[in-house]
């Protein structure tokens, strides 16, 4: 089985260093083990993780001290690090982000919380690299589509929305986000949908209010249930005790929780990795949702056609097998188009296949590419992702979409009453020693 992100780990405890790549191991990454810390330096370069996770001991400065190092070498420098300090909030935490650390985490975090971190850190790090191999794929097909691409070099200008009462730490907040851009305030949950009818924002930010917290979980999960907000950041601000489940929030949909007091450093430094994410994920969208090259596209749904998808997931299946990556393969069929033809016309069905086409482009990540495989068939194509993750993406659009009433409105008129597809979802993550044929099929038979 093939691998996600390359994290490098050292802990100067050894025996916690061992559980937290177990844990690594669990959740499909690859982990890398630094049993020195002198030997991080040279290990960083030699063995190029994608992200680098330092544990501090209780007595020791190893790890802050590794921090300060990495990110004051140039070689080193740009691969994020995560510092998981040697107490739960106070000087070593502070530490730790002055010193350079992309992320400090409390020595008692939730496991949620650090894959939260080490998910968006190695995210970005793929759709640099998806960007780099459709480029590649255009190219054979003579389209420079990609090339037009401009992707974001500094947070500017990023709009927030503020969700629940007024807290104590909110002068902070807006002072040390004004750099990044402006605060909106919504004082109630219900002010906040009607803010996100009206426009996107970068990020939502929710003050969680002590006793209200069910009330708060409930619009995270309506947050994720729309397909408009699907992706959009969302970070919970709490208490340290307001969760008896400090997992409970990461279920609900929260991007991350950041638990009060929190340090500035903290919070512009987090919240600058999600916009930056999400500014990637905008930018890639905002390209692969206009109308694509004709040379790579197929004409009913606009999504690219089928040689494109066994083109571009020959590459990535090659590439999977030699970085020992994970490559994971959804596809959603419509099951009942046949019924949609009879008691529509097959107008309407063609319709149908390009709504929902229109929807799973819009629901995908910015690393993901989306393709129609054949007649009513869909794929979606997920690099460095493991098939557990990739079912719950799956998942999730296709819930959307079984969900969703499309329009039966042709030719300006009404035919009938809304059309509700059925989408059918399949699952597959690439295997040793098969080929993009053999992931189709292996996914096209495995239903979620």
């Amino acid at each position: 089985m093939t691998n996600g992100a390359r994290v490098l780990v050292y802990n100067d405890t050894p025996s916690e260093a061992d559980i937290l790549a177990t844990k690594l191991l669990q959740r499909g990454y690859e982990s890398i083990a630094c049993k020195r810390g002198e030997d991080a330096l040279d290990l960083v370069i030699t063995a190029r993780p994608d992200v680098i996770i330092l544990g501090e001991g209780a007595q020791s400065n190893s790890s802050l001290n590794l921090t300060r190092a990495l990110k004051n070498r140039r070689e080193t420098a740009q691969v994020p690090l995560i510092l998981i300090a040697n107490e739960n909030y106070g000087p070593a935490h502070a530490d730790g982000l002055k010193a350079g650390a992309d992320a400090c985490l409390p020595h008692s975090y939730h496991d949620l919380q650090l894959f939260s971190r080490l998910d968006s850190l190695a995210r970005i790090n793929t759709m640099q690299a998806e960007l780099h191999h459709r480029a590649q794929t255009c190219a054979k097909y003579g389209s420079h589509e990609i090339g037009t691409l401009k992707l974001p070099e500094k947070i500017d200008n990023a709009q927030f929305l503020l969700v629940g009462p007024t807290a104590n730490d909110e002068a902070m907040l807006e002072e040390t986000l004004a750099d990044y851009g402006t605060i909106v305030r919504a004082h109630t949950v219900g002010n906040a949908y009607t803010y996100l009818e009206k426009r996107r924002y970068d990020a939502i930010l929710v003050n969680v209010a002590s006793g209200e917290e069910e009330s708060y979980l409930q619009f995270c999960r309506h947050i994720r249930r729309d397909s408009k907000l699907f992706n959009t950041p969302l970070v919970c601000f709490a208490e340290p005790d307001c969760f008896p489940d400090p997992g409970a929030p990461y279920l609900a949909g929260a991007t991350d929780v950041l638990y009060r007091p929190t340090a500035p450093d903290e919070l512009k430094g987090r919240l600058g990795i999600l916009i930056k994410q999400q500014y990637y994920r905008v930018a890639l969208q905002t390209l692969y949702g206009k109308p694509h090259d004709v040379a790579t596209s197929d004409a009913l749904t606009g999504l690219y056609h089928h040689g494109f998808l066994m083109e571009h997931l020959t590459q990535l299946v090659a590439d999977a097998h030699t970085r020992h990556k994970n490559l994971t393969l959804a596809t959603f069929s419509v099951e009942n188009l046949p019924e949609i033809n009879k008691l529509h016309g097959y107008a309407m069905g063609d319709k149908v296949l390009q709504q929902i086409g229109i929807l799973i482009n819009a629901l995908v990540r910015g690393e993901d590419l989306s393709a129609r495989l054949s007649g009513s068939h869909f794929a979606l194509l997920m690099p460095e992702t493991p098939p557990e993750a990739g079912t719950a993406v799956a998942q999730r659009i296709s819930s959307v979409i079984n969900y969703t009433e499309l329009s039966s409105h042709a030719g300006g008129h009404l035919t009938g009453e809304p059309i509700r597809p059925h989408v059918a979802t399949g699952i597959a993550g690439l295997e040793f020693g098969w080929d993009a044929e053999t992931l189709i099929e292996q996914a096209m038979t495995n239903s979620v």
